[in-house]
């Protein structure tokens, strides 16, 4: 949405950086020091795994895998904030490989929550 990318564009400004949209995997990942990816899915086939295979047909290839990162970065790494559909939206060997930093980035997310819920259900 515009005012999204608005708002998205004046932030990065703001800090010294960019936003650069595109649709084309290779531009996106270049030099790319990390890759945060979520899962989407379409709420028309929800539950019904047979329309949804059969919706996702042509997009097989944007399941995350290692040819991704030819042009990234070396140490760059795969973030997502799980759970992960594997083989949907990332492979085994990412997500399991040296990129990755799920395990460490969900540990981060708990103990968040965790300071969230203290802070809420405590006196001060």
């Amino acid at each position: 949405m515009e005012a999204i990318m608005d708002k998205a564009h004046q932030a990065a400004e703001s800090s010294g950086g960019s936003v650069t949209e595109t649709d084309d995997r290779s531009e996106a990942m270049q030099g790319c020091q990390v890759m945060y990816v979520n899962t989407w899915a379409y709420a028309r086939h929800y539950g019904n795994k047979h329309a949804e295979e059969e919706f996702k047909l042509e997009l097989r290839d944007w399941c995350v895998d290692e040819p991704w990162f030819e042009n990234a970065a070396s140490d760059c790494r795969f973030m997502h904030c799980l759970p992960v559909r594997r083989g949907v939206t990332v492979t085994d060997r990412v997500l399991d490989g040296p990129r990755s930093v799920v395990i460490p980035e969900s540990r981060n997310r708990m103990l968040v929550q965790m300071a969230v819920l203290h802070r809420m259900l405590s006196n001060s």
